[in-house]
């Protein structure tokens, strides 16, 4: 008999366990949190330093996970899988890009129309304004009493700044890059969704392990999918009912507010909450009073109201009942790292998260104590 066959001989962790009852010592447990607490700290800086590339995989696997039940519909009635994906990626990339085209020239009247926005808005706040104006113009002194001390004979550099156009036709190829690279990727994702699945089930080699990460899988495929599908679908019927309401009030461009408002819903409070400050200052260029002008922006802070509050709870039930205070530090974060786009992902990432959370949550596994 082989004194050291591995089969017969207890390993070091065994032992461990049988001489702690299945408990780790504290020791070990504070090895496992400070391992835990640097790889946390990785992560967030690999994710802070690959934006350009992390981004907008990202971005694609949130996407392909909401369009999701598209071609799972289409293969249902026995659609090839390779068309399925395409018809779902590339009708939702056109669908979208027929909207910017049909919204373009209104954005365009409205950046022409900014200077006069703007004073139309400060002259319907000119009382609130002249504290700031006071202390503007004291300002201004300050600065040509510092002006006029200096020495004229010092030459003053003035460096020019890129105009909009100019700033656009930099960043444009970039874009471009990325929407093509993340437009692809999802359909790839669409498509090869059931291997991949198999190839994440089949890397464990314990069957308990195997099960929970298939089960894992099961319900972020189905079920969260389903969710931001839905979440997708209210926020295009909060702004088809935002640029209705808009209309009916008389604000011009309705459908561009409603569209802005569908988009920017999908950031929490910040997204409604800039929506209805942008909507308030069209209200004051177009209406004359300050209450007629405050009418629209009521309106549609009731809409959010009963979307977040209502319709939402009762559409997707218990997966909305989310900390709101998760959800705040979600979005600050994913601001600070990726900008607005880490913003819109947030509540996504947060959805993914907790579900995984939920299966792969490590649980003590007590080691009965064997008698010699």
């Amino acid at each position: 008999m082989d004194l050291h066959d591995s089969s017969t001989a207890p390993s070091p962790l065994t032992t461990i366990e049988r001489s702690t009852g299945g408990q780790a010592s504290p020791g070990g447990r504070a090895l496992v949190s400070a391992a835990v607490v640097l790889a946390v700290l990785a992560a967030i800086y690999t994710l802070y330093l690959g934006e350009t590339f992390l981004a907008p995989t990202f971005t694609a696997a949130v996407l392909a996970l909401m369009i999701a039940p598209i071609p799972r519909a289409l293969e249902r009635i026995h659609i090839p899988a390779g068309i399925a994906a395409a018809v779902s990626v590339f009708g939702s990339v056109l669908a979208v890009i027929a909207l910017l085209l049909l919204l373009t020239p209104t954005v365009q009247e409205w950046v022409d129309r900014a200077p006069e926005v703007l004073r139309s808005v400060e002259n319907k706040l000119r009382q609130v304004k002249q504290s700031v104006e006071a202390v503007k113009e004291a300002t201004e002194q300050v600065t040509e009493a510092a002006t006029v001390d200096a020495d004229p004979q010092v030459d003053k550099v003035v460096i020019a700044e890129g105009g909009l156009l100019t700033d656009v036709a930099l960043t444009a190829p970039g874009i471009a890059v990325q929407m093509t690279y993340t437009t692809v990727l999802m359909f790839f994702l669409l498509l090869e969704r059931k291997r991949l699945k198999r190839f994440a089930v089949g890397l464990p080699r314990r069957f308990p392990l195997r099960l929970r990460i298939a089960r894992m899988l099961r319900e972020i495929g189905k079920s969260v999918s389903t969710y931001l599908f839905t979440v997708a679908c209210i926020n295009i019927g909060l702004g088809m009912c935002t640029a209705a309401v808009l209309y009916l009030l008389g604000v011009p461009s309705a459908p561009l507010w409603g569209a802005g408002m569908a988009v920017l819903n999908f950031i929490p409070y910040l997204g409604p909450a800039v929506m209805l400050g942008v909507i308030g200052m069209v209200g004051l260029t177009t209406f004359d009073t300050i209450g007629h002008a405050l009418l629209p922006v009521i309106a549609v802070f009731g809409l959010n109201v009963i979307e977040s509050q209502f319709v939402l709870p009762f559409v997707v039930g218990k997966r909305a009942a989310t900390s709101p205070l998760t959800i705040f530090l979600a979005v600050a974060f994913g601001g600070w790292m990726w900008g607005m786009l880490g913003s819109v992902l947030a509540v996504p990432t947060v959805i993914i998260a907790i579900t995984a959370l939920g299966y792969i949550r490590p649980r003590p596994v007590r080691v009965p104590r064997l008698e010699p």
